[in-house]
């Protein structure tokens, strides 16, 4: 049984749904972002706050001091330097934070690479110049 729907009169119809109060969302909205910020200008970068560890070339001045001693000795690790020459790695840079990663400071390289859960800083003149004497 199909019933004849073609005359209905406005008074048979709430008003609600003639004139809603509460506008309802079609999809998502692209005008706000999630964070309630207006979006930016189109053309303009966005900035993301970096997450994870920091990452920073090594330091030339040590790549430069350790490049042919390291490849006569066939690239061993720091730990496996700082043994023959009857010292820690924490005795090598006792003031490094904890946050940053000593084998890429010191060497360059990291055994973990991009997942490295530590910082990989490039050493300043402080830190090189220590290293420089600790390894003569």
């Amino acid at each position: 049984m199909a019933k004849n729907c073609a005359n209905i009169s406005h008074v048979e119809v709430p008003t609600e749904l003639l004139h809603p109060t509460v506008k309802r969302k079609k999809g998502l909205d692209t005008s706000v972002e999630s964070n309630g910020r207006a979006p930016t200008d189109p053309g303009e970068p966005e900035q993301k706050k970096q997450k994870g560890r920091m990452e920073h070339p090594y330091s030339t001045e040590l790549a430069e001091l350790f490049k042919a001693p390291l490849r006569d000795a066939g690239n061993p690790k720091l730990g496996a330097i700082a043994i023959s020459c009857g010292i820690t790695k924490e005795q090598l840079l006792p003031d490094l934070a904890k946050q940053n990663c000593r084998q890429f400071l010191v060497m360059g390289t990291c055994m973990f690479g991009k997942g490295c859960k530590f910082h990989h800083h490039t050493a300043n003149k402080t830190q090189i110049e220590i290293i420089k004497d600790k390894f003569k």
